[in-house]
């Protein structure tokens, strides 16, 4: 017991040096600016990051460009809290979806995800409980800690990329998860990644990491075709 109460604690040293590491904000050149219904600054690297989202529409479509700039990233809690939300398009372009962007979007139903999409950080999509299914794109390395916590409705997770890390906690009381794929390419999964997933049936690749993981932690499983 107290072995593993000490292993907990250090885990949770390490996520905080992560979520530290995470949620640091990357080097801007401009202070915030508005067009529309949207704030945004300009980073270093000359493209946008997407820092707020004013309308109440149901349906959003992200603009690929301000000043004729791509946009990357969509800041700390850019769409959060929008209570309207239920179907969200990012462009082809955006990098990362930082700390807690999506968070407690209820009604957001529908999340489009770009190919380009590599990071999605801390609580990004925390408590969004009506979203369904989940396809994350090719390009996508990182999901972070408790990405996903607490979106009740979750039924499927299709993961097509060269996924590396799920992050502790990262699918935490998505209680209604059914289904995940985990590709050969996954190196880590966190711990309690899918506490509380009880009927959660994981698809993966023989003699990967996947397997062991499930076993650990008495996940069901099968072997993808």
């Amino acid at each position: 017991m107290l072995e593993r109460i000490f292993r907990r604690l250090w885990n949770l040293g390490k996520n905080m040096d992560r979520m530290l590491e995470e949620t640091e904000s990357p080097k801007y050149r401009t202070e915030c600016r508005k067009q529309n219904q949207y704030e945004y600054r300009v980073l270093f690297d000359d493209t946008i990051e997407i820092i707020k989202f004013n309308g109440d529409e149901e349906c959003v479509t992200v603009p690929i460009r301000f000043e004729n700039k791509p946009v990357s990233r969509i800041g700390y809690r850019a769409f959060a809290g929008r209570f309207n939300l239920k179907k969200v398009i990012i462009p082809d372009g955006v990098t990362s979806i930082a700390n807690s962007a999506f968070a407690m979007c209820h009604e957001l139903i529908q999340i489009t995800l770009p190919d380009s999409l590599r990071n999605i950080e801390l609580l990004a999509f925390y408590d969004c409980e009506s979203l369904e299914v989940l396809c994350l794109p090719r390009r996508i390395e990182i999901i972070g800690f408790e990405a996903f916590r607490d979106c009740y409705s979750l039924i499927r997770v299709e993961i097509n990329s060269n996924l590396k890390h799920i992050e502790d906690r990262a699918f935490v009381d998505c209680h209604d998860l059914e289904s995940i794929n985990i590709p050969a390419s996954v190196e880590r999964i966190g711990e309690d990644a899918f506490l509380n997933c009880g009927d959660l049936v994981m698809t993966v690749c023989k003699e990967s990491y996947a397997v062991s993981y499930a076993k650990e932690n008495d996940i069901d499983y099968r072997y993808s075709k």
